[in-house]
């Protein structure tokens, strides 16, 4: 977490580029974000040239067309320009739902040339959604009498639990719903040698949005069932601990 004063290790606009400068932030998904750390321009020039984003103005999105500026205009801490510089501004989110953020830097610490830098910005966000599913997205060869199980998304009061043999239908949001408190949901026998598909909402009508969809997870029940495990069979006499005779299990139809 701490930053060099290697040049290749940052961000530093065209001095011939649009100004004031910008740089805008795609994430995968929406997340509730909670707060952006900035570690800013910090080469070895930095005390005396001043790269650094000063002013900016943040903006941010959940779909990329409507925008909402977060307060008014902030200003980053300027950049030590020495080695194992750790970030020094902090900017809180509040917990909104986000996708895009746009940072448009409209001044610099030096105020000497028209270029701005910063040498990283992290986002950190709160996990709402749910995660930690048993068994493992993926997992094979899973006993039919099975309980499903997974982490709660902090918040979540609900869980809407969807199930199909269908992934379109998972996706789709058209799969049996199961509502639970708790963090598991027991199944009937399932069918064998069959791939299951389901996801777990998370549900908070206090909060807004009121549901976090989760991801889509996957498991493989078990190719076929044991019958009997013949292997199991044993010789110690009955009676004593340990004991299994096949004898006393199967008839074979002998008399004596």
């Amino acid at each position: 977490d701490l930053h060099s004063t290697e040049l290749t290790e940052m961000w530093l606009s065209d001095i011939a580029g649009q100004h004031p400068a910008w740089l805008q932030y795609e994430f995968d998904r929406v997340y509730k974000l909670h707060q952006m750390r900035v570690w800013n321009h910090n080469t070895l020039t930095e005390p005396v040239i001043g790269y650094g984003a000063r002013e900016a103005t943040i903006e941010y999105s959940a779909d990329g067309a409507n925008w909402t500026t977060l307060g008014t205009t902030h200003e980053f801490a300027r950049g030590s320009g020495a080695a194992g510089y750790a970030y020094n501004t902090t900017v809180g989110f509040g917990g909104v739902a986000v996708k895009h953020v746009r940072l448009t830097i409209s001044s610099n610490w030096g105020g000497l040339l028209p270029q701005y830098g910063l040498s990283e910005v992290r986002f950190l966000y709160i996990p709402v959604w749910a995660r930690e599913p048993n068994p493992a997205s993926g997992a094979t060869d899973v006993d039919v009498d099975l309980v499903l199980s997974f982490r709660a998304g902090r918040e979540g009061a609900e869980h809407n639990v969807d199930i199909s043999t269908d992934e379109q239908v998972v996706i789709d949001g058209n799969a049996p719903v199961t509502t639970v408190t708790e963090t598991s949901y027991s199944l009937s026998p399932l069918d064998v040698d069959s791939t299951y598909y389901w996801r777990v909402d998370e549900v908070n009508e206090a909060e807004i949005p009121a549901t976090w969809q989760g991801d889509i997870w996957n498991f493989t029940t078990q190719e076929s069932l044991v019958v009997d495990d013949f292997e199991s069979y044993n010789e110690i006499p009955d009676g004593e601990e340990g004991s299994n005779l096949v004898y006393l299990t199967w008839i074979d139809g002998y008399e004596n």
